[in-house]
């Protein structure tokens, strides 16, 4: 009697700990904002990571800033275009106070806009 009271605690125990573990999205949610970002046309630098890494950086600025800055822009590299302003949705997820990773990181969505340059000789 003794174990099989035991054995059902034990069942209890364990399935409270398994479900305290679940990956709940509403606590995650607070740790990431969504984004408008202007690309300025031929604007991407190649450069290194902390790791060594290639890594493009592009010359951007957020809608409500007039200061331009380079940042990584994940997910991007696949669409960008030389010659061509962008203006894109990113995910923004916040790290700050975090050592060797950048405060923001930016994570591309979607274009919301393209403008082509053309060069006149």
């Amino acid at each position: 009697m003794m174990r099989r009271l035991l054995t059902i605690a034990l069942f209890f125990s364990m399935l409270v700990g398994i479900t305290g573990c679940s990956d709940d999205d509403s606590t995650n949610n607070d740790q990431y904002t969504f984004g408008e970002l202007e690309v300025a046309a031929n604007g991407r630098s190649m450069g290194y990571s902390t790791d060594g890494i290639p890594v493009a950086y592009y010359k951007v600025r957020g809608n409500s800033s007039d200061e331009w800055q380079f940042s990584q822009i994940e997910g991007f590299d696949s669409v960008y275009q030389d010659n061509t302003e962008y203006n894109i949705k990113v995910k923004i997820i916040n790290h700050q106070g975090l050592m060797d990773v950048p405060d923001m990181v930016y994570v591309f969505q979607n274009i919301i806009s393209a403008k082509t340059l053309t060069t006149e000789h």
